[in-house]
């Protein structure tokens, strides 16, 4: 009756007040959160040297940056299924109630109901947000497999782990804002209509983004992420998640036909009305049975063991089964409500249809009971599901919890690189005292180094001017070196013509010093006859004219005697005159050695010291003024 519906219309009016108030209060709450960790963020971030740190908080923002796009399509998903239900939930009661009820008029066979285009319209936004929330999950998938494929234990490494990072970090932007669209639409209006939406650039924007991603992924032949690994059971959730919106897109498509012109103000649109509710009866209550199936599985797949084969393999192969008969379901809705107006057939095509989901989402959740997963009481999705709230959590929880099976829990890429910045910077303030030594050695080395420095400029400077002062010698005119050759070659000949005179002279000194010491002693031993006859004959070396005198004629010894006299006497008158003159002869010698090597030019030193030390033993034998010295001094002996 129409009191019954206004009094349902406002205690949905009321009740989404109250939601209202409350979403205005937590989202108060919540804005005040976030600007306290913005500003921590930042105020951490300018801690940490960047020398250190930059490349790691390059890829945590990369890596956090997926984690928000795909946040963004988790809660696109959530706000489209917000509007299914609430689609849904306008006249629900009509087809909820018995099927045995009088008031509703028997279908005619044949009979065709023309839909309004304010109904087509409606329907074509509702098959709309379920295609955008396929485009949503599949993207989801996509990134949810990169993150994990960062963080999954003994896929990547830690320096491959934060390469990945950084390249989410600048391949992302385009997505993040289309998706930042969506949502913002659907909280805004609370539906998503083609007119507000185009979904071929939100599918284009994806297709981009993962080619982006790819391309950078696997640059120059070598794939940073290997491509044929996929972590366990990610199409499982893919699918069902797929099939479950297709099933509530489905369901909102034609609730949404009955909830057009409420307010009836004839009898006409009355019965038109209930002709309506009773020709797709049937079919909604099949496609709330599905729904409510489908909504109830996919909470049940929380606990899933993803390392479990078996069970995952059974899931996986009832899940594609039941996304195909939901595609198809789907596309069946979809060509009934844009024809021109329902007929008792295509209706039929879908309640055929829709029983396949049914026949699909119970075969799913049979496999899901005979694998123990039938808890539903909390709204927490499994961590690979597009609808996790918090992915990056989720994410790194359940790799955890696969590590620590067979090793460390926290023997995860993203601890051990946050790991190793803290010892990092744990060695660095430790090494501080040792860095202030070192410090202090560097300047003492560094004022050493300048000092030496200006040491080694004089010095090359000194260098330079020599350089340039022998650079001016050697620029001298040859003439002059060969000019005093040649005078000096002269005078070496004239100083040894000089010293062959003077060897000539002082050999005559010496026969002539000889002659006379033989004759004194002939005297001596002349005055003394005894002692002479009394020794041995001595051998004297006397002129062979005064021994044969001698020899001859012993008479004549007065004459003799006089003749001894007469030596002795010539020997105490020329003895000083020959030291006079042997002591001219030797400073007027030195005297002209002196001269004549101060002439001399400088000698040019041979390269061969053996050459050269021949060459002057040579020298020495053939001077004669060396020749000279030794003679004299041999007889200074």
């Amino acid at each position: 009756s129409a009191s019954q519906k206004a009094l349902a219309r406002a205690a949905q009016l009321v009740q989404d007040a109250a939601e209202m108030r409350k979403r205005e209060a937590q989202a108060a709450i919540d804005r005040i959160d976030s600007q306290v960790r913005m500003h921590l963020c930042e105020r951490l971030e300018s801690m940490l040297p960047t020398s250190v740190a930059a490349a790691e908080i390059a890829s945590v923002k990369g890596e956090l940056l997926l984690s928000k796009v795909v946040g963004k399509a988790s809660l696109s998903l959530d706000g489209i299924a917000r509007s299914f239900n609430k689609t849904v939930r306008a006249r629900a009661w009509e087809w909820r109630s018995d099927s045995g009820s009088g008031g509703e008029p028997a279908v005619v066979e044949g009979s065709f109901i023309a839909l309004t285009d304010e109904q087509q319209e409606m329907a074509a936004t509702m098959i709309h947000q379920s295609e955008v929330a396929h485009v949503a999950i599949d993207v989801s998938g996509d990134l949810l497999w990169l993150l994990s494929a960062g963080q999954w234990p003994d896929i990547l490494s830690q320096e491959a782990s934060a390469e990945l990072g950084a390249i989410f970090g600048h391949s992302m932007n385009d997505l993040d804002m289309v998706l930042g669209n969506v949502l913002n639409t659907l909280k805004e209006e609370g539906v998503l209509s083609p007119h507000q939406s185009n979904i071929g650039a939100f599918r284009q924007t994806v297709v981009t983004t993962m080619q982006t991603l790819r391309s950078h992924i696997e640059h120059d032949g070598e794939s940073l992420v290997p491509m044929n690994w996929k972590p366990p059971a990610l199409k499982l959730f893919r699918d069902a998640s797929r099939a479950k919106y297709a099933s509530l897109g489905c369901y909102a498509a034609v609730a949404c036909i009955l909830n057009t012109g409420e307010v009836m103000k004839t009898n006409e649109a009355a019965a038109r009305s209930q002709e309506l509710i009773a020709m797709l009866k049937p079919l909604l209550q099949k496609l709330d049975q599905a729904s409510s199936e489908a909504a109830k599985s996919c909470l049940r797949l929380a606990h899933l063991d993803v390392l479990d084969e078996t069970i995952v393999a059974s899931l996986s192969e009832a899940a594609e089964g039941w996304r195909a008969s939901a595609d198809d379901l789907l596309g069946n809705i979809y060509n009934m409500l844009v024809a021109e107006g329902l007929t008792q057939d295509s209706v039929g095509v879908c309640e055929i249809a829709t029983g396949e989901v049914l026949k699909a989402v119970s075969h799913f959740a049979t496999v899901l009971r005979s694998a123990n997963l039938t808890d539903t009481s909390n709204d927490n999705y499994h961590p690979f599901s597009p609808e996790v709230a918090d992915v990056w959590e989720a994410v790194t929880l359940l790799a955890k919890a696969i590590r620590s099976k067979d090793g460390d829990a926290e023997d995860i890429n993203y601890l051990v690189r946050a790991r190793t910045i803290e010892h990092g910077l744990e060695d660095a303030v430790e090494s501080v005292p040792a860095l202030s030594l070192a410090n202090a050695k560097v300047s003492s080395l560094e004022k050493s180094l300048a000092l030496r420095s200006k040491e080694i400029a004089m010095q090359n400077a000194r260098l330079s001017e020599l350089e340039k002062l022998l650079a001016k010698t050697n620029s001298q005119p040859s003439s002059r070196i060969v000019s005093s050759q040649m005078v000096s070659s002269e005078e070496l000949n004239s100083l040894k013509q000089e010293n062959r005179v003077l060897e000539e002279a002082m050999d005559v000194l010496h026969r002539q010093v000889e002659e006379y010491e033989n004759e004194i002693r002939l005297l001596r031993d002349s005055k003394t006859p005894s002692k002479s006859r009394s020794r041995t004959p001595r051998r004297v070396f006397a002129p062979e004219s005064s021994l044969r005198d001698h020899s001859r004629s012993n008479e004549n010894l007065q004459g003799l005697e006089e003749e001894g006299h007469l030596g002795a006497f010539e020997a105490a008158l020329f003895r000083p005159a020959l030291f006079a003159a042997r002591k001219d002869a030797a400073q007027w010698k030195a005297r002209a050695t002196i001269n004549t090597l101060l002439e001399l030019p400088p000698l040019n030193v041979s390269n061969n010291l053996s050459a050269s030390g021949e060459e002057k033993v040579a020298d020495e034998s053939d001077d004669p003024l060396l020749q000279l010295t030794s003679a004299l001094a041999y007889y200074q002996r």
